[in-house]
């Protein structure tokens, strides 16, 4: 059940002809009011429960906004509720078999998938109110991918308890079909045009690569974009899940960017699956780089040791030439110790994507055929791709390291 909630309650009022908006609070819960509170249900996703007694409750800051219609329900943007160390230990609701009862901590510190909480006064009145809860799901069958756009739950530095929801949790914020920053070359081919959705007849699907770096070719005819047709290339595509049928209507077309940094790729009922990156059809990674330029052999050991100046080692990468013997130079330590340049702010995110570049295409024309070189090129191949997008400082440094992880993770099974 993937639940959107609005951001805030919308009432439009008529005065002299002109329309506007106002947003209806009900109550303000804070750290004045929170004396009023008798208990707090926490609710997740699956109908479990966690009833928090007033003793507990140490600090909350947010608004209980006015139900939009008489068979809406209360809501809430954004805010916290801070509870005391021992909340965690609180078990789920009565009517539940012993054996299946979690404590508060057990369920939801690990997989924070809360949907409202009912506040309930001390003069018996009381308010089920839902939170910001947008999980992405996948459209087959409906199961979460993750929960980003949803609350989280965390110990402080004082051990407490803290719920946060809308702007203040902590979980990943997604941006869902935003195309122009998700497909490469989307500006070039249709400038500022900006749907919420993508909707076309699925024309065709090519795939090809190896288990290592596949792709696919994915065209779309009668869409609603200019020209109406849309052929797009997706690199790195994992845990694919298809359900085609030949008596196709027109489709959605639906992409995220994950927590983890792949793209999730949704083609409503049909087809579902991750990628690192994707572009139009035909889209020039390399139009500006000097590829037939000429250099000197000790450019290679330049760019191999991380001493080549940024703009040469941008031109050096695609040129692709390497001596005779560039397979002795081929060194795990050496691509961990390039992302761990990066990490400690030796390389800008510019030369390290240069450089990754330079060494996969070694790795391909020198050893692709050892398998462990394969899954390194693979785990290269995906950041490399990933680093294409402009996207915070924060989000290139989890990519790098999760990366550099991986890398040190498959030596650390070859050695063993």
């Amino acid at each position: 059940m993937n639940i959107k909630y609005y951001s805030k309650s919308v009432y439009k009022y008529k005065d002299k002809g002109t329309a506007y908006l106002k947003v209806k609070t009900m109550q303000q819960i804070n750290k004045t009011t929170i004396d009023q509170i008798k208990q707090i249900t926490i609710v997740a996703e699956n109908c479990e429960s966690f009833a928090v007694p007033a003793s507990l409750i140490l600090d909350a800051d947010f608004l209980i906004l006015d139900k939009r219609n008489k068979s809406d329900d209360y809501r809430t943007q954004s805010g916290y509720i801070k509870l005391a160390n021992e909340a965690a230990d609180i078990p789920e609701g009565e009517n539940v078999d012993d054996t299946d009862r979690h404590t508060l901590g057990e369920r939801l510190l690990g997989y924070c998938d809360v949907t409202a909480v009912n506040i309930m006064f001390k003069d018996g009145t009381s308010y089920y109110t839902y939170l910001p809860y947008d999980p992405l799901e996948e459209s087959m069958h409906g199961s979460e991918i993750e929960l980003s756009n949803c609350p989280s739950l965390e110990f402080d530095e004082n051990n407490d308890l803290l719920l946060l929801f809308g702007d203040k949790s902590k979980q990943f914020k997604r941006v869902d079909n935003n195309y122009s920053d998700l497909i490469l070359g989307w500006q070039k081919e249709f400038g500022n045009f900006a749907p919420d959705i993508i909707k076309g007849r699925l024309y065709g699907l090519n795939t090809f690569g190896n288990d290592y770096n596949r792709k696919f070719d994915i065209t779309f005819k009668s869409c609603n974009v200019p020209g109406k047709t849309l052929h797009l290339r997706f690199f790195n595509v994992t845990d694919c899940d298809l359900n085609i049928s030949f008596d196709q209507s027109y489709l959605d077309l639906c992409m995220s960017r994950t927590s983890n940094g792949k793209i999730y790729v949704d083609i409503f009922g049909t087809l579902t699956f991750f990628c690192s990156c994707v572009c139009i059809y035909g889209y020039d990674f390399d139009s500006d780089c000097a590829c037939n330029k000429d250099y000197p052999e000790e450019t290679f050991f330049k760019a191999l040791y991380l001493t080549l100046p940024e703009d040469v080692m941008h031109d050096f990468a695609r040129c692709e030439k390497y001596p005779r013997n560039a397979q002795v130079y081929i060194d795990h330590e050496r691509i961990l110790h390039a992302l761990k340049c990066y990490l400690d702010g030796s390389l800008t995110k510019e030369y390290l994507h240069s450089w990754i570049y330079f060494y996969k295409s070694l790795i391909y024309a020198c050893d692709y055929h050892n398998q462990l070189l394969k899954k390194v090129y693979a785990v290269l191949d995906i950041l490399y791709y990933s680093l294409m997008y402009n996207l915070s400082e924060t989000v290139y440094e989890k990519f790098v390291s999760e990366s550099y992880e991986q890398i040190k993770s498959l030596i650390r099974c070859r050695i063993n």
